[in-house]
């Protein structure tokens, strides 16, 4: 029997969610808070990956756990 795993999207973007929603998943979604200050020495994607590493990680110490995946498209 096929067993979906729990998605949680380090995110407060109602946007994103409902993104998400539209193509079948149901996720739940927690506010990281964090500090989303850009390094400026890092382009575009480069932040984006840092930011989303972070709030990740926020998330994960919120719920208490180390079973953290971060995937990169």
């Amino acid at each position: 029997m096929y067993s979906m795993k729990k998605i949680i999207l380090a995110s407060s973007s109602v946007r994103r969610k409902a993104l998400l929603n539209q193509i079948g998943l149901s996720v739940e979604t927690i506010k990281p808070e964090i500090d989303e200050k850009l390094n400026p020495r890092l382009k575009s994607r480069g932040n984006a990956e840092q930011l989303s590493f972070i709030k990740a990680s926020a998330v994960a110490m919120k719920l208490k756990t180390d079973n953290l995946k971060v995937n990169k498209s």
